[in-house]
C-alpha cells in the first residue's frame, strides 16, 4: 500500500502505518514539525528519506516528505494558542467608580488619568496593574481603546463602542450605590479588592 503510493501521499501513509513512525510526529501552532519532541531539521528529514527509500522504495522530494509528515502530525497540545482573556470579574465598586469618572470627566479618557483619580495610592505602588483593572472596567462598561492624534502624536483614548453590549452595573447595583444601605457615604478610603 505504501510502496504503491507516491510523493507526499506515500509519506503520509508511512507516517500513519509504519510502527516506528506512527504517532511520533506533532506540529506546533507555528507549523514547526517535531519528531518525539525534537524539532525536525533538514538532516533529520534526510534520515527519514533514506529510511523510507530503503524500506518502501519511495523517493519523495524533501518538500513532499515534510508535507506528508505535517499532514499526519497531531497538534501539539502544549502549543495551542490561548486567546487573550477579555472578560473577567470587575468588582461592582470599581465599575461604579469608573462609570462616575467617565460621566464627570471632560476631555480625553485614559486609563492613566482614571487610575490616578480613582486609586491614587495603589497607582503609586503598581501603575500597570491598576491600569489593567481600569481598562477591564472600561471594556465591561462598553468602551473600546482607539488610537487618535493628540498634539501631533498618536495616543490611545477610550471611546464608547457602538458594537459592544453594555454589561456594566445592573439597576440594583446602581441603586445600591446611589442609596447605600451602609451608614457612611464616604467611599474614598475604601480600596477595591485585587482580582
Amino acid at each position: 500500500m505504501i510502496a504503491s503510493a507516491s510523493g507526499a501521499h506515500a509519506v503520509f501513509l508511512a507516517a500513519q502505518h509504519d510502527p516506528s513512525l506512527k504517532g511520533a510526529f506533532t506540529i506546533s501552532h507555528r507549523q514547526k514539525l517535531f519528531h518525539n519532541g525534537e524539532l525536525v531539521d533538514t538532516t533529520m528529514l534526510a534520515q527519514f528519506l533514506v529510511y523510507l527509500t530503503g524500506k518502501y522504495g519511495i523517493r519523495p522530494k524533501l518538500s513532499e516528505l515534510e508535507a506528508g509528515f505535517k499532514a499526519s502530525a497531531a497538534q501539539n497540545p502544549r502549543s495551542v494558542i490561548r486567546k487573550k482573556k477579555r472578560t473577567g470579574h470587575v468588582s461592582p465598586r470599581l465599575l461604579h467608580q469608573v462609570d462616575s469618572f467617565i460621566r464627570l470627566t471632560r476631555g480625553d479618557i485614559t486609563t492613566q488619568r482614571a487610575a490616578k483619580k480613582i486609586m491614587p495610592d495603589e497607582y503609586k505602588e503598581n501603575p500597570r496593574s491598576v491600569e489593567m483593572r481600569i481598562a477591564q472596567a472600561f471594556r465591561t462598561l462598553g468602551y473600546k481603546k482607539t488610537r487618535c492624534m493628540v498634539n501631533c502624536m498618536r495616543r490611545y483614548r477610550w471611546r464608547p463602542d457602538p458594537d459592544a453590549p453594555k454589561t456594566g452595573l445592573s439597576q440594583t447595583e446602581k441603586d445600591e450605590f446611589e442609596n447605600p444601605t451602609t451608614t457612611s457615604d464616604d467611599y474614598s478610603n475604601v480600596k477595591t479588592q485585587p482580582q
